[in-house]
């Protein structure tokens, strides 16, 4: 079942306040990356987002631009090969 935008934001503030706790317990980036990764993909997987329509390649835009303001928001940077 597809969530709404706003049981999307739910996820990503948890995402969100997760991260500091991610950092102390990952400071190593090979493994913060894969943590904050599993994180991502299930945001995405609960978003009930396919590459099948138009409007769901929207709503996946959305939810990966939120990623990344949090991304931002907390000074980090991916790995090259995540670009």
């Amino acid at each position: 079942m597809t969530k709404t935008r706003q049981d999307l934001e739910m996820m990503l503030a948890e995402i969100d306040a997760a991260i500091p706790t991610l950092l102390a317990k990952y400071p190593d980036p090979c493994e913060f990356w894969p943590a904050f990764d599993r994180m991502a993909e299930d945001a995405i997987e609960c978003s009930g987002v396919s590459d099948d329509a138009e409007d769901e390649d929207d709503h996946r835009a959305w939810l990966c631009g939120r990623l990344d303001e949090l991304m931002v928001k907390h000074h980090l940077v991916p790995p090259e090969d995540q670009i």
